[in-house]
């Protein structure tokens, strides 16, 4: 069991990928936390800020 608050940004969010995708962003979300550095997580918090990605959504198929 991961012993990780949950947030708005991280690596799944900085690359679009979100809870339409669940399986996926556990995956990224496991790969980030296993080699997290806080330098990453400024990055991370940095691209946010700067506009990409669009952090945890689901997306809305037309």
């Amino acid at each position: 069991m991961l012993d990780v608050r949950p947030g708005i940004t991280g690596l799944a969010q900085v690359n679009d990928i979100d809870m339409s995708t669940p399986k996926l962003l556990a995956e990224t979300d496991a790969r980030m936390l296993a080699s997290l550095t806080v330098g990453a997580y400024f990055r991370y918090i940095f691209q946010t800020v700067a506009g990409k990605g669009a952090g945890d959504r689901v997306r809305q198929d037309s």
